[in-house]
């Protein structure tokens, strides 16, 4: 499957195969880790934001467990540069939207869209389909 270049084709992907019901607050941190590779491998393909997960308390991350124990309500992942602090890097907002690096431009939001097509493909059809 090729990865979406666009917020909305990552959306969709994530519609088509997923609900919140399915996603745990496990899957949130390994969501995490995805993005951390992608940060890295943007940084070392010459994109200089030196990008991380924020860890400060203020921008950690924030997983809200549904209240009936059936997966997540929302979630709330932050990211932070060496100019900018806590910018959003993925929001599973409790009305469905999920928010994509929001603030990106199309170049700068690619390492999250290639951390969330893994995310989704390899870590939650797996774990969701076996």
């Amino acid at each position: 499957m090729i990865a979406p270049t666009t917020r909305d084709e990552a959306r969709e992907l994530f519609a088509s195969k997923l609900s919140y019901e399915q996603i745990t607050m496990n899957d949130i941190r390994a969501l995490e880790g995805f993005l951390a590779i992608e940060y890295a491998r943007h940084e070392r393909d010459g994109h200089h934001m030196d990008m991380r997960p924020s860890y400060r308390k203020k921008y950690q991350p924030q997983i809200n467990p549904a209240e009936d124990g059936k997966g997540i309500k929302s979630a709330f992942l932050r990211v932070s540069g060496f100019y900018f602090q806590g910018r959003e890097a993925i929001s599973f907002n409790e009305d469905g939207f999920i928010g994509i690096a929001g603030w990106a431009d199309d170049t700068n939001v690619q390492p999250f869209l290639r951390a969330f097509h893994k995310w989704v493909c390899e870590w939650m059809i797996g774990v969701v389909y076996r």
